[in-house]
């Protein structure tokens, strides 16, 4: 686990690559794997451990994804994994999910309509 966090670091340290040429390799390579940390080989925790240092690293890096149209491929499965983490991590990482979402909602409203009414529910909720 301390392997994967410091991995994490280095990406977000050196996240000015989404503003380059190529930001597309970098979510061909990155958000797959991102998206599998956060839904399948960690668990939300709610205490400062490592896993929750790793989860709050890469849910910041999907914060720092610049909305162009490059996105707009990953934009379903990115709103899949905030929703995710949105209902069941810790508060910490659940504001982050809600600028996800939000700025998503935002950017791609078209794209995501049929997406929309999951997330009113959970605001419903809450």
């Amino acid at each position: 686990m301390p392997v994967r966090l410091t991995m994490a670091t280095e990406v977000r340290d050196s996240l000015e690559i989404v503003h380059s040429s190529e930001y597309l390799n970098f979510l061909k390579c990155y958000f797959r794997v991102f998206s599998t940390i956060l839904t399948q080989l960690t668990k939300p925790q709610f205490a400062d451990s490592i896993e929750h240092k790793v989860r709050n690293v890469i849910v910041e890096i999907l914060n720092r994804l610049p909305h162009s149209e490059v996105l707009r491929p990953f934009v379903q499965d990115l709103l899949k994994v905030a929703m995710h983490v949105l209902t069941t991590d810790n508060e910490e990482n659940g504001l982050i999910c809600l600028r996800i979402i939000f700025d998503l909602l935002r950017n791609f409203r078209p794209t995501l309509e049929a997406e929309v009414q999951p997330f009113l529910d959970f605001v419903c909720k809450v």
